[in-house]
C-alpha cells in the first residue's frame, strides 16, 4: 500500500460525496481511504458506509465526537500505506496528483514532501492559486529548510497539514501526533514537531487537492477557544525555539513572536469578559515578544506604552 488517506469527518454531508469520488477517481490500488467519523450527527456516516460497502479500499472507523485532532490521529495508528496525506472531508483531492506523486517518489525515501503550491475555491466557484516558499530548494540541508519553513516571509498557507505529505514510518517512530489541546493552529504545532524532526525531505510543486473555501469551513471566525488555542500554540514555540539550539532560530523565534502580536486585531468580536480572559493569558504568555520585528515590533512597543488592549481595539476597528 504506497499512501493512506487519512479523511476526518464531522457533519459534513454536504461535500463528503464529492470528496470522496475525487479519490475513487485516482484509485489504481495504490491507496486506501481511512475516514474517521467523529460523532457526527447528520447523513456523514451513512454515506461513508454506503461508499464502504461498495468499495474494499475504503475503511470507516466510527467514533465518539473528540475533535479533528484526535480524528487524525486514529487514522494515522490504522493506517498502512507506506505515505500519509491528509484531506478534509470538504476538500477535493486534485485530478491525477497521486500519478504525479509517484513521479517525484519513485525508488527513494523522504520524511516529508513539502508542498508549495496551493489550489483553492470559493463559492462562487472561482480558483485561486497560491505559490509559497520560493526561496526553499532542494538539496539544501534539513536545519536550513526548517527555517525556511517556520520562518520565511512566503508562507502564507503552509501551515495546512493537507498542502504535505508523511511518510508513516517516520511519523510513528518521532511520535508525530496532533495535540488534542488545541481546537485552533494544530496544524501548526504539528508541522512545527514534523520539521524539526525530519532527515529527509523533497518539495512539491503542485497541488494535492483543492481547499473548499466556504462560510462553515472559516474556522478563523476566532471563537476564545480557539484564539486561546492559537495563543498557546504560538507562545509554546517561541519559548522552546529560543532556549533550543536549532540553526536559525533568532529567525524562528521571531516569527513566532510576530504571529502572536497578529493575533490582536482578530480577537475585538470577542465578548468583553472574554476578552479580559484573553488578554491575561495574552500577558501570561508574553516572553520573548520583544523579539518581534518590523511593523509588528513597533505595535510591541506601543502596547508596552498605552496598553495591550488599547492597542488591540485600535487595530481591530
Amino acid at each position: 500500500m504506497k499512501y493512506s488517506i487519512i479523511i476526518p469527518v464531522y457533519n459534513a454531508e454536504r461535500y463528503l460525496k464529492e470528496c470522496l469520488e475525487s479519490c475513487i477517481a485516482q484509485y489504481q490500488g495504490q491507496f486506501e481511504l481511512v475516514c474517521v467519523n467523529d460523532g457526527s450527527i447528520d447523513h456523514s456516516s451513512e454515506i461513508l458506509h454506503t461508499y464502504a460497502s461498495k468499495y474494499p479500499f475504503i475503511q470507516v472507523i466510527d467514533k465518539e465526537n473528540e475533535g479533528v485532532s484526535v480524528a487524525r490521529n486514529v487514522g494515522v495508528a490504522s493506517a498502512k500505506g507506506e505515505y500519509i496525506i491528509f484531506l478534509d472531508s470538504d476538500d477535493m483531492l486534485e485530478e491525477h496528483c497521486l500519478e504525479m506523486l509517484d513521479k517525484i517518489i519513485g525508488n527513494k525515501e523522504y520524511d516529508m514532501l513539502i508542498g508549495r503550491v496551493r489550489v483553492s475555491v470559493n463559492e462562487r466557484g472561482e480558483y485561486a492559486t497560491v505559490n509559497n516558499l520560493k526561496d526553499l530548494v532542494n538539496g539544501e540541508s534539513v536545519e536550513k529548510a526548517a527555517a525556511h519553513f517556520i520562518a520565511s516571509y512566503d508562507n502564507l498557507g503552509i501551515w495546512a497539514v493537507w498542502r504535505h505529505v508523511y511518510r508513516r514510518r517516520f511519523l510513528v517512530e518521532n511520535h508525530l501526533e496532533f495535540d488534542r489541546r488545541y481546537s485552533f493552529a494544530e496544524d501548526m504545532d504539528f508541522l512545527v514537531k514534523a520539521v524539526l524532526c525530519m532527515k529527509s525531505y523533497t518539495l512539491l510543486d503542485f497541488p494535492l487537492l483543492v481547499y473548499r473555501i466556504h462560510s462553515a469551513s472559516v474556522s478563523g471566525q476566532y471563537s476564545l477557544k480557539s484564539a486561546l488555542s492559537n495563543l498557546y500554540v504560538v507562545s509554546y514555540w517561541r519559548e522552546y525555539l529560543a532556549q533550543s539550539k536549532v540553526d536559525q532560530k533568532e529567525k524562528m523565534v521571531s516569527y513566532f513572536a510576530n504571529k502572536q502580536i497578529a493575533m490582536l486585531p482578530h480577537v475585538q468580536h470577542l465578548r468583553k469578559e472574554e476578552l479580559a480572559i484573553f488578554f491575561k493569558e495574552y500577558r501570561a504568555h508574553s516572553k520573548y515578544l520583544n523579539t518581534a520585528k518590523g511593523k509588528f515590533k513597533a505595535v510591541y512597543v506601543a502596547s508596552k506604552v498605552v496598553g495591550v488592549e488599547n492597542i488591540s481595539q485600535w487595530l481591530g476597528r
